[in-house]
């Protein structure tokens, strides 16, 4: 096939797995190809097709066939005929002997890098070096990691910082032990979060009939005033005031307590919580409610009215209904978490040491750093810096002794406050020292609830779960790339525009050595929940399901097509 007054030249490699092939005529590739997709269908996607530069392609084949049958799938690919190609010199090294001295001085980069790298087995959005950004992979960062979506560039944006990510990862150093340490940590969280959720969605099932109730919810909005107090007293005075005709918005001058007047509030189904949204939704036009605590208030409050958003029909029940039985199975997902919790440290006990725990108050309650936004990626604790030295000079004298029918375990001095570093719940920030001590006690109480479930998950075999090791990786990369880009940026000495300009340098030059290839077509025509929300941990709610890419502040500022 003559192209442009150039032949395209084929050139075949077995190895292993995968068939390498050299295609030196970028249009002649690109029709090859092409032709290639019937065969794709009729052999089940056993023949999968990946790119390394405008002219390289390799074939993956199944491991399941040989390099033979792989090689005769290439040839019916080959064979002249309606809606194929006929290439002029296909030639076949089959007996490398042959080609020993051409690829040698011609082709043995490209085939080093063919060789170093594990061509994706389902469809891919980006392959960088020796790392493959696929579509699930894509498809759950997005959809999970706090980013900013609804942007028209947003999808590019966050490939690029995916890729950024990799770029970094593929280029760092061995992790030091602080990042090691937090990576065991995440581990562990990956393993309780998959034996969390699939005891839950064993134990929860939602019936029709609440579906049914809760859909002629979700059609009103309603119109509430509520007097809201942090004494019970105070409530159910205000309660008795209203029963005595008293006007609501007026019996809080008559009160003795203190509470606040919440008028005019708009509630609308799934948006408060559901112990106060079921008494709201009860009540009629007028009536008053009787106490409800939630969130630390007792809450008193009066109907003055509901709009019907929508008329009830069986089409507006169909529409609707995923969506309600969804909301209904997180909210009794709750109720079965603490349930799934306590079975679990039934029969255990915890004791700290008085003199230890003494020490360890001593150590933390010092100064406390500000919070760190956790949409910027992994939300490390938030630990005193002046504790710092205290962790390494922590001695190994017991602290913490759990007995209990899963977990026996006794965590020293230096144990606990390692664990206290590396725990997605930031440590309590309180003026008084009481207040802070009985705050680092639930702490220390969450960690050993946290100890228990993990040993749980473990004992059933969740050590090795899928979901576990997708998680694993994403995080592991994640921190690799962190450690890598705070390495750099300590050694950078400059401002910050000089600083972003020499990181962008730096991204370009392990971009061009590794190597980056996109799937535009397919970013663009994924189906994508472009929702700007951070999806919560089940059972870590300072922990985003996914981090934020490490690559996000440079996004879009090089372009990788």
């Amino acid at each position: 096939m003559k192209m442009g007054g150039d032949q395209a030249v084929i050139i075949f490699h077995c190895c292993q797995d995968a068939i390498t092939v050299y295609i030196k005529n970028p249009t002649a590739k690109a029709l090859w190809i092409k032709s290639l997709e019937p065969i794709r269908h009729i052999r089940n996607n056993q023949l999968h097709c990946w790119y390394l530069d405008s002219w390289t392609a390799i074939l993956r084949i199944r491991k399941e066939l040989s390099s033979r049958e792989g090689s005769e799938m290439i040839k019916e690919s080959l064979t002249p005929g309606p809606g194929t190609i006929n290439l002029v010199r296909p030639i076949s090294i089959i007996k490398p002997f042959i080609f020993a001295f051409v690829f040698a001085s011609l082709f043995s980069p490209i085939l080093l890098s063919c060789q170093s790298s594990s061509p994706p087995g389902e469809s891919w959005l980006a392959i960088v070096g020796t790392d493959t950004i696929t579509v699930n992979q894509y498809s759950l960062r997005y959809e999970t990691a706090p980013h900013t979506g609804f942007a028209e560039t947003a999808r590019i944006d966050f490939l690029d910082a995916l890729i950024i990510e990799s770029l970094f990862a593929q280029d760092a150093a061995t992790m030091s032990d602080q990042y090691q340490d937090y990576l065991e940590q995440l581990v562990a969280e990956a393993r309780v979060e998959a034996y969390l959720t699939d005891q839950i969605e064993l134990r929860v099932a939602i019936p029709d009939e609440a579906v049914r109730q809760h859909f002629i919810y979700s059609l009103r909005t309603l119109t509430v005033d509520a007097w809201a107090s942090e004494d019970s007293a105070t409530a159910v005075e205000i309660f008795g005031l209203c029963g005595d005709g008293s006007e609501f918005k007026q019996v809080g001058k008559r009160i003795a307590g203190t509470a606040y007047l919440f008028a005019e509030m708009t509630v609308q189904w799934n948006s408060t919580d559901p112990i106060l949204e079921a008494v709201l939704y009860e009540l009629v036009p007028g009536e008053v409610s009787r106490p409800v605590y939630v969130d630390g208030f007792w809450w008193v409050a009066r109907l003055e009215r509901y709009e019907q958003t929508r008329i009830p029909s069986d089409q507006a029940y169909i529409e609707l209904a995923p969506w309600i039985r969804d909301a209904l199975e997180a909210r009794s997902a709750r109720d079965e978490q603490n349930q799934i919790l306590a079975d679990a440290m039934r029969g255990h006990t915890m004791d700290v040491d008085p003199v230890g725990w003494h020490w360890l108050v001593d150590q933390l309650y010092p100064e406390l750093d500000e919070p760190q936004d956790p949409r910027l990626g992994i939300p490390f604790t938030m630990f005193p810096e002046t504790a710092v030295e205290s962790i390494n000079n922590a001695s190994a004298d017991p602290l913490v002794e759990i007995q209990g029918p899963t977990l026996t375990s006794t965590w020293s001095r230096s144990d606990l406050v390692e664990r206290l570093r590396v725990a997605p719940r930031p440590l309590p920030r309180e003026i008084d020292v009481d207040h802070f001590q009985r705050k680092l006690f639930d702490h220390v109480r969450w960690l050993v609830e946290f100890a228990v479930l993990d040993q749980l998950a473990k004992n059933s075999g969740y050590g090795d779960h899928a979901r576990v090791r997708r998680d694993v990786n994403i995080w592991q990369t994640h921190l690799q790339a962190r450690y890598n880009l705070n390495h750099i940026l300590a050694n950078m000495v400059s401002d910050s525009a000089s600083a972003d300009k020499m990181m962008l340098t730096y991204i370009k030059e392990v971009a061009d050595r590794e190597g980056v290839l996109i799937n535009l077509d397919l970013l663009n025509n994924l189906e994508l929940i472009d929702v700007p929300v951070m999806v919560r941990k089940r059972h870590f709610p300072n922990r985003p399901a996914t981090p934020l890419p490490v690559g996000y502040p440079w996004a879009g500022e090089i372009n990788f097509q």
